[in-house]
């Protein structure tokens, strides 16, 4: 008895430590992506400083100012119309791909002994990377229509789908750090999930405005059986005006943002 006592209670123990092995992956999984999603960002705002995003000369069209611009060379994804998708000089679609795929993501070889550590691949003497990682850009005003303060945001995506496949964008309604869905439902559960990930950078646009980047902080789904039939965002910050789109880029997992402004002759300009 005391033996089988001891076998049950072995048992439960073991279950709960083969419990743990997915849950940790899973983890380790989370804070590489959060990891290299950081670097990644910071990295972006500097090279679309570099390559020119803060001259008007670079862009392939100037709108008019204040300037509202989006580079999206990879995904071409949608933006409010009054964001203009723009190409910058030099960057065609030979080059844009690297750079704006990410480098940070270095490539490994896992030997089928899983036992085995993982094993650098090296590609003409170089480390490739796996282009798990991208990123987008978009300089709005910021503030009221006279300034020449502008937002650079950089979102970074991991295995983004190009070209989505989720619908959007969405109409809402709401205010402040709240906004409801009142289109683009119902959507499956799955579908849902993958919309409206928590942690994930959304665009909240009304008429007249500019828009806005705000981080979804908790899909809030109303579900009946396995459709989605109502929803609510919470969002990490106010927004400044009632919004009545958002615009939802899947794969995004996170955002940099800097204030800036654009650059202009000097006397030292040549």
């Amino acid at each position: 008895m005391e033996v089988l006592i001891s076998i049950g209670i072995l048992s439960i123990g073991l279950a709960s430590v083969l419990a743990l092995i997915p849950a940790g992956g899973n983890e380790a999984r989370r804070a590489l992506i959060a990891d290299r999603k950081a670097a990644l960002a910071a990295n972006a705002l500097s090279d679309a400083i570099h390559y020119g995003i803060l001259d008007t000369s670079n862009w392939s069209a100037v709108p008019t100012a204040p300037y509202a611009i989006a580079i999206d060379p990879i995904g071409a994804a949608a933006f409010p119309v009054n964001v203009s998708p723009i190409v910058l000089s030099g960057l065609n679609a030979t080059v844009a791909p690297g750079v704006f795929l990410g480098a940070d993501d270095l490539a490994y070889e896992q030997p089928n002994d899983l036992d085995q550590p993982a094993v650098p691949v090296y590609s003409g003497g170089a480390r490739p990377s796996t282009g798990a990682f991208s990123w987008l850009a978009t300089l709005l005003p910021a503030g009221s229509t006279t300034t020449d303060m502008y937002r650079l945001s950089v979102v970074t995506f991991h295995l983004r789908p190009v070209p989505p496949t989720i619908p959007g964008p969405f109409s809402v309604t709401g205010v402040t750090r709240s906004v409801q869905l009142t289109s683009g439902l119902p959507l499956t559960t799955d579908d849902f999930r993958e919309t409206f990930t928590r942690g994930s950078p959304v665009l909240l646009w009304a008429p007249a405005f500019t828009p806005v980047w705000r981080t979804i902080v908790a899909p809030l789904p109303q579900t009946t059986g396995t459709v989605v039939t109502g929803a609510e965002l919470m969002l990490d910050a106010d927004v400044p005006f009632n919004p009545t789109m958002v615009y939802v880029y899947p794969g995004a997992v996170g955002i940099a943002e800097k204030l800036l402004t654009l650059e202009g002759m000097s006397p030292w300009s040549l």
